[in-house]
C-alpha cells in the first residue's frame, strides 16, 4: 500500500501524496515543514491557491539557493566557476549541459530548477566535468555533497548511481549510445587473393 499520505488540517481526511499531484521529493520537503506549515486538501482549499504548496515551493528553491551560494563562496569553486572549453559571453557553448557553476546558477535564476533531482543531474555533471581538478575537485564533490545533506537531509547526493558518467548524459543521449554500442559492428576485411 502507499504509505506516503497527508491528514487534511481541516477536514481530517488522509490523502496519497501521488492523489495531490505530489512528488516523492514533494512529499519529503513537505513532511519536513515546520508544524505552522499545515496540508489541506483540494476540496477543502476549493479555487485559492494553498499555502502549504506555496512554502513547499519557496523552501525547495531556498534550499537549492544555499547549496548553489555555499558551494559559489567555497575556497574550492574557482575552478568550476566558467568551463574553459565554453565561453557564452562570445555565443561559443560547447556543452550540451551545464558545464559550470555560472551557468547553474543562470538556469537557476530562471526557474529551471523545479526538484532537487533535476539540480543534483546538473551539479553531479558539472563536478564530474572537473573531477580532473585533483583534489579541489575531490574537495569540491565533498562539499557539495556536505551542503546537500544539510539542505536536503533525506535526499541522499552521496549515492553512486548520481555519480556514474552515464548519469551525466541526458536520457535520450544515452540510450542512442547505448544502442550504437549494442549494434555497432565493426567492417569486414575483405581478404583479396594475392
Amino acid at each position: 500500500y502507499e504509505s506516503k499520505m497527508m491528514q487534511c488540517a481541516k477536514c481530517d481526511h488522509w490523502v496519497h501524496a501521488k492523489c495531490e499531484g505530489l512528488s516523492d521529493e514533494g512529499y519529503e520537503i513537505l513532511s519536513n515543514l515546520p508544524e505552522s506549515v499545515v496540508y489541506s486538501c483540494r476540496p477543502c482549499c476549493g479555487s485559492d491557491k494553498s499555502k502549504w504548496r506555496e512554502v513547499l515551493n519557496s523552501e525547495l528553491r531556498k534550499g537549492l539557493r544555499q547549496v548553489l551560494q555555499g558551494l559559489l563562496s567555497s575556497k574550492y569553486a574557482a575552478p568550476l566557476l566558467q568551463c574553459a572549453q565554453c565561453c557564452p559571453d562570445d555565443g561559443v557553448k560547447v556543452h550540451l549541459r551545464p558545464c559550470d557553476l555560472r551557468t547553474v546558477g543562470k538556469l537557476f535564476d530562471q526557474g529551471h530548477y523545479s526538484s532537487v533531482h533535476s539540480f543534483n543531474e546538473d551539479m553531479v555533471g558539472v563536478l564530474l566535468g572537473h573531477a580532473e581538478e585533483g583534489q579541489d575537485g575531490l574537495n569540491a564533490k565533498a562539499f557539495y555533497i556536505e551542503l546537500m545533506g544539510k539542505f536536503f537531509s533525506w535526499f541522499d547526493a552521496q549515492d553512486p548511481k548520481h555519480w556514474t558518467r552515464n548519469n551525466a548524459l541526458p536520457k535520450a543521449m544515452f540510450a542512442s549510445v547505448l544502442h550504437w554500442s549494442h549494434s555497432f559492428q565493426p567492417p569486414h576485411r575483405l581478404l583479396l587473393p594475392p
